[in-house]
């Protein structure tokens, strides 16, 4: 995932696993029992850091829910990123998320 930023504020909350999330520039490490919140507009991304992580990501209302829902109804499981890579860019457009790279 590329440094993205959301119309939205989110956080994220880890049960399992390390992962570390860029935040403006700022690292944050988060590990078991961790959480973070990306404010409104903040580019960030995240590496997993453990064979496996689990998160969640909360956002209040439901903008984020909305763009998920358009993502998985605009991208069939299992487009080769080439295919999607259109598909994505009309949804990211439509629903104002801004990416720092993105090919």
């Amino acid at each position: 995932m590329p440094p993205h930023g959301t119309p939205w504020p989110k956080a994220y909350y880890v049960p399992h696993g390390r992962m570390a999330v860029l935040v403006d520039g700022e690292i944050h490490d988060l590990g078991p029992g961790a959480s973070i919140t990306v404010p409104t507009g903040a580019m960030h991304t995240f590496t997993v850091h453990t064979p496996s992580v689990k998160f969640l990501a909360f956002s209040p209302g439901a903008q984020m829910g909305r763009f998920f829902r358009d993502v998985d109804q605009a991208v069939p499981a299992g487009t080769p990123m080439a295919e999607a890579a259109p598909l994505l860019t009309e949804v990211l457009h439509r629903h104002g998320i801004t990416l720092q790279d993105w090919p």
